[in-house]
């Protein structure tokens, strides 16, 4: 007895839940040569978001296997968040799945809930889901990159909105701005060279340190004024990347002397009061 159509495709809802009561193995692919990738749960969560009967009817009988996966480590939660699937994701947490469980990549459930394919409003939620249940923001995949350094990746250099908004996001749920990859880069190394220049005033606003160099020994700045020199000879010049790039600088420049200055400011006021001492001892 099979929870499959001839095509593969999971047996109408009425049919499918008959199915299971009648003892259908909820973890059986659909063939033996399928090498998990047609297994029921992964496939439920790929149904429309709307339709959460499949998931419901796996969830509720005990012999599920909620920790199977397809060839690439995906579970069933990897899977909702990749979609975007906030009903899915909630079912698979609260129903007990890993939230931090790994891939063969070492991504988590909140990487995939950050990725390009899910939109900003969608990722929001997911996220909001899995951080409620207890993700750790801060995981790293087998790059060293956090769900924020994959947060630049999210977008495009003419479409900075889902990454504003999925990097607003995770700094809301305070997760760590200086973390670096196993290349030594930051999320503010990789929103500085992607050009979201917004992007990078909220790292800015958050605590992150531009000057935080990569293992090739550039810093965020380094790399922004390669690339703009680049772009001005037509290398890379598009949809209006070269002015992106080129507020970035700015927003780093001044950044830098606005720290310059307070520091000397800094510097000054402690010689005087230094001096003040000095004079009332003599």
């Amino acid at each position: 007895m099979s929870l499959f159509t001839a095509t593969g495709h999971l047996l109408p809802y009425p049919q499918f839940r008959q199915h299971l009561r009648d003892g259908a193995d909820p973890n059986a692919c659909f063939r033996a040569t399928d090498l998990l990738d047609r297994i029921p749960l992964l496939l439920a969560v790929l149904q429309k978001a709307s339709d959460l009967d499949h998931l419901h009817a796996l969830l509720a009988d005990k012999r599920t296997d909620l920790t199977i996966a397809d060839i690439q480590g995906r579970n069933a939660l990897h899977l909702a968040c990749e979609r975007g699937h906030e009903g899915a994701v909630r079912l698979l947490c609260h129903a007990g799945v890993a939230v931090n469980g790994s891939d063969i990549e070492g991504r988590r459930p909140i990487h995939y809930a950050i990725g390009p394919e899910v939109s900003a409003s969608q990722s929001v939620q997911v996220l909001r889901v899995l951080i409620e249940y207890g993700a750790d923001i801060n995981a790293r995949n087998k790059s060293g990159r956090t769900a924020l350094h994959e947060a630049m990746f999210s977008g495009s250099s003419f479409w900075h909105k889902p990454v504003d908004e999925k990097v607003a996001c995770l700094l809301k749920a305070r997760c760590a701005v200086d973390i670096q990859d196993k290349q030594g880069r930051t999320p503010m190394f990789l929103a500085a060279v992607t050009a979201h220049h917004r992007v990078v005033r909220a790292l800015l606003a958050a605590g992150a340190d531009p000057e935080l160099a990569d293992r090739d020994g550039y810093r965020p700045v380094d790399v922004v004024r390669r690339q703009i020199a680049e772009d001005s000879m037509g290398l890379d010049n598009h949809m209006g990347y070269f002015e992106d790039l080129s507020e970035v600088l700015d927003i780093l420049v001044s950044h830098t002397r606005a720290r310059l200055t307070e520091l000397v400011g800094s510097v000054v006021a402690r010689t005087g009061e230094q001096s003040g001492a000095l004079a009332q001892r003599m």
